[in-house]
């Protein structure tokens, strides 16, 4: 009996042992199930921020409908503390600052959009003047203070025409100040930034439909010049037209693919149009290429 149980205990281990290597018996490694715990930490913290910036968004929006703007900017500023390129928390901030009509030294850098670069509130036209929102004139200024440098009279009087053209048009009589314009740019037809500071003091007037007139017509004539189409960019944006400030401010950003401005327009524009994610991302480019632009503020 003992002779015929011990083949039968062999050939059953057997047939077990080589059912079971039939089987696939993986096991993870502990490496690999510590990056898999991790990863799904990330991601639920991710996830996490993602629902609390939107409910904080959606908190200060209805604020915002309800009139309460104190309580509004807080819940902006407490977002924006956290997640600085929430494209739709900035333009909402914009909105109020228009709307409390805040001084442009101490306006958020998407209402700086409308006129420049955020150390010097200043104007999409590559200009160094010193530029105040309520400061008309700041074209021709430039303008004159280039030909008493230079000796040029024929710049001195584009400054002149310029300075007669803002005059009309802050009374009002906005076809007297294109014909004013004109003969500006006509004094010197191949300077581009005549037309482009014309533009700016247009915009300084909130004019920006003058503006846009006076840009897309130096555009025309000089369309290899960044500055004019960042200036098209922002008149467009200010009159509404979203869709046509991204045309033109991607255009200037093909002719040139370094201005931290350029980047920073086109994301606010992006942002206009729901476009969020390329409106973080032109945002994010902006800071990367001047870190003034990552400041939701200006003290400069």
């Amino acid at each position: 009996m003992k002779k015929l149980i011990l083949p039968i205990i062999v050939i059953v281990v057997s047939a077990f042992s080589s059912g079971c290597s039939s089987l696939n018996w993986s096991m993870t490694p502990v490496e690999d199930v510590v990056q898999l715990r991790k990863q799904r930490s990330s991601a639920a913290v991710e996830e996490f921020e993602r629902r609390r910036d939107w409910a904080e968004f959606q908190a200060s929006l209805t604020s915002w409908k309800q009139g309460d703007t104190m309580r509004c900017r807080e819940s902006l500023e407490r977002l924006l503390a956290r997640n600085p390129d929430h494209a739709e928390a900035q333009g909402l901030l914009v909105r109020l600052d228009e709307e409390a009509q805040v001084p442009l030294e101490s306006a958020t850098p998407v209402r700086l959009a409308s006129f420049g670069s955020p150390s010097q509130a200043a104007l999409p036209a590559d200009s160094t003047a010193e530029a105040a929102n309520d400061h008309p004139g700041c074209g021709s200024a430039k303008l004159a203070a280039r030909a008493r440098a230079n000796g040029n009279t024929a710049l001195a009087e584009a400054a002149r025409l310029v300075a007669e053209g803002e005059k009309a048009l802050a009374l009002g009589d906005c076809e007297e100040a294109m014909a004013l314009f004109n003969r500006a740019v006509s004094a010197i037809p191949d300077d581009p930034h005549i037309p482009t500071l014309a533009a700016v003091s247009a915009l300084q007037l909130n004019r920006a439909d003058v503006a846009a007139r006076l840009a897309r017509q130096a555009t025309a004539r000089f369309p290899c010049s960044a500055a004019l189409h960042r200036t098209l960019g922002v008149a467009c944006y200010r009159s509404g037209d979203y869709e046509s400030s991204q045309v033109v401010l991607q255009q200037a950003l093909s002719l040139d693919n370094t201005n931290a401005l350029a980047y920073f327009l086109q994301g606010c524009t992006l942002s206009k149009l729901g476009k969020s994610e390329a409106a973080r991302a032109h945002l994010r480019q902006a800071a990367m290429l001047d870190p003034r632009y990552a400041q939701r503020r200006t003290c400069d």
